[in-house]
């Protein structure tokens, strides 16, 4: 039943009637418009040689295929525009193979072609001359091949950005020629194994897939040609629906026969009279399981015939949303393919459309990072009071994009001595996460949250330095300058990191394999003293900036006891082994204590991934 072919489908295309297009019946009649004949045959029309020269414009440079159901494919060079073009040879059909009325030509293949909504006018190719009414004669002339011209129609009809053009068409002789963009780029499959490439450029192609399909349904039109070898993708990372051969108008005629293959929806075999735009969809599902399992589909895939196993069964691992997904589609039973046969009558709603939002939000969920976080604040090995402060909050936020894993990390070293610094560090973690807070709680964030968070993180450390003076100076009864900290605070959303940054404490970035230091050290240089941080002055101007990060990129926030006593190629190794956040903050408190531990020492560690 079943069995992998990549790379032809012999007597795939149904021989179709040369006036109509319509299917001819075995023994050559159309009922639909009169014509009697064989259509075209299934010899082999032999190769063109290379650098042969069609049209005094298309030159033959690469034989692609023969004998492609009576169908050659070359690469040719198209000498006026100075392009690659791919064309499509086949026999032209010679009216001696048939007879037809005029009666019946005029008044059935007319009406026919207006209710199929193709325009096929091939009365070009034919002499002029004025026939009697009923009057039968035999016309002798060529005519371009069915298969070929309701490809080029088709195409012309559904023009769109990831669907190839049809450049051309014309008759040499007896050979007849369709010329089509050429692609030049890797399979589907080629492409979606690629180094280079992540699961949210993979989402990125099902989706321009889906989109191509629903222009291709609304316009009534079964592609039938998914499979992970037959899409393109071109150089620029666009999907390309590059091969129309197996293309047809809906609906199809109950004996239509297509290829028997795993990507074949079960009803085009069945009951192929019955099938509907949702044939696609179930050809989209086995293409994508093939693509997750990065191997071609087997037997051992499928319960039985055209009943695929469970997704999950084949790989456990699968993530939910991807299972559900494609329980749906890649379904025998075509009425649970997204949206249901009423819906699509009824509605005019499109299962390509539907399943296209479903991938969409599905990407969406997961373009945004999985943050893990760890921290961990110590005495040292020499004070007496811990002065450090650190918080982490990580939170969903709705907003118009959907979910957000976001975060806000603070890391605060105090200065003054004795409580005071513990004090002013407590004080300023506090008022400062408790300001923030409502970007990760709050629907807030939207798609110009950057302007509010700037500000916000501003004023939040603005707001720290007014406290912390007021609570040395009403509480403790000291004078400004007595009582102080240091602040980097890190507001992580998405992909997108907003700092905010006063005094010596630092925010630092690894990403491939590269460690940024991403703060300035507000320090004298010919004092070593903080000339910037909270508490020193009645009013502060921190440094506020933002970076993106990727998939996979660390931030480390961290206190001058850290980065004073321990080596830094030693803090790299160490956040570089990519070890549990939380272990590797562990594990930077013991070096530093290990390297003498004169001060407090903080650390958090940020992780962001999918």
């Amino acid at each position: 039943m079943f069995g992998e072919n990549n790379t032809a489908k012999e007597n795939y295309y149904p021989i179709l009637c040369p006036n109509c297009n319509r299917q001819l019946t075995e023994n050559g009649i159309c009922f639909d418009c009169g014509w009697q004949g064989s259509g075209i045959t299934e010899s082999q029309l032999p190769p063109l040689e290379i650098g042969k020269l069609l049209t005094d414009k298309y030159e033959i440079r690469q034989v692609v295929s023969t004998n492609y159901s009576s169908i050659n494919k070359y690469i040719a060079f198209d000498l006026d525009e100075e392009h690659n073009v791919v064309i499509k040879e086949g026999p032209a059909v010679h009216d001696s193979e048939g007879r037809i009325s005029s009666l019946r030509e005029d008044s059935l293949s007319r009406s026919l072609r207006q209710k199929q909504g193709i325009q096929t006018d091939f009365s070009a190719a034919r002499p002029t001359q004025l026939l009697e009414e009923g009057f039968e004669q035999d016309i002798e002339v060529y005519r371009p091949n069915p298969r070929l011209e309701l490809e080029y129609l088709l195409l012309e009809e559904v023009q769109y950005p990831t669907i190839i053009n049809a450049l051309d068409r014309f008759v040499v002789e007896d050979r007849s020629y369709l010329v089509e963009e050429y692609v030049d780029g890797w399979t589907l499959r080629e492409a979606w194994q690629a180094e280079e490439t992540d699961r949210i450029q993979q989402f990125d192609w099902l989706i321009q897939l889906c989109q191509a399909l629903s222009k291709l349904h609304t316009a009534g039109i079964l592609y039938n040609g998914i499979h992970p070898d037959l899409l393109v993708v071109s150089e620029d990372e666009r999907l390309a629906l590059s091969e129309f051969g197996w293309a047809m108008k809906l609906p199809l005629s109950e004996d239509y026969e297509a290829e028997d293959n795993y990507y074949t929806a079960p009803e085009l075999i069945l009951t192929p009279d019955m099938a509907d735009i949702r044939a696609d969809l179930y050809s989209l599902g086995a293409t994508w399981l093939s693509l997750l399992l990065e191997r071609p589909l087997k037997d051992e895939d499928f319960e039985g015939p055209f009943l695929p196993k469970l997704p999950t069964d084949i790989q456990p691992n699968l993530h939910p949303e991807i299972n559900r997904i494609l329980l749906q589609v890649f379904n025998r039973d075509m009425e649970q393919r997204c949206a249901k046969s009423g819906e699509i009558m009824n509605e005019g709603k499109l299962p390509s459309q539907e399943l296209q939002e479903e991938i969409l939000e599905l990407k969406k969920e997961l373009r945004i990072p999985t943050l893990i976080a760890g921290g961990r604040t110590n005495v040292g090995a020499s004070r007496e009071n811990n002065e450090d402060s650190y918080w982490i909050q990580v939170a969903s936020a709705g907003n118009e994009d959907g979910q957000s894993n976001n975060g806000i990390f603070i890391v605060s070293d105090g200065v003054g001595g004795a409580m005071a610094g513990e004090i002013a560090s407590q004080i300023a973690v506090q008022i400062i996460s408790n300001t923030l807070s409502p970007i990760l709680t709050e629907n807030v964030v939207s798609d110009s949250y950057e302007d509010n968070i700037i500000p916000e993180i501003g004023n939040a450390i603005k707001t720290a330095n007014e406290q912390v003076n007021a609570h040395a100076q009403h509480t403790l009864g000291l004078p400004v300058g007595k009582m102080g900290c240091t602040i980097t605070v890190a507001v992580v959303i998405g992909w997108d990191v907003y700092v905010g940054h006063i005094g010596d404490s630092r925010l630092y970035l690894f990403t491939e394999g590269v460690c940024y230091q991403k703060t300035e050290d507000h320090v004298k240089k010919s004092t070593n003293m903080l000339e910037k941080a909270i508490g020193i002055k009645r009013s502060v101007e921190p440094d506020i900036f933002s970076f993106q990060i990727d998939k996979g990129d660390t931030l480390l926030l961290c206190s001058d006891g850290l980065t004073d006593y321990a080596e830094m190629e030693t803090i790299e190794g160490v956040v570089l082994k990519n070890s549990p956040p939380q272990e590797a903050c562990d594990t930077l408190v013991n070096l530093a204590n290990a390297g003498g531990g004169g001060d407090n020492i903080t650390a958090v560690i940020v992780e962001a991934g999918n």
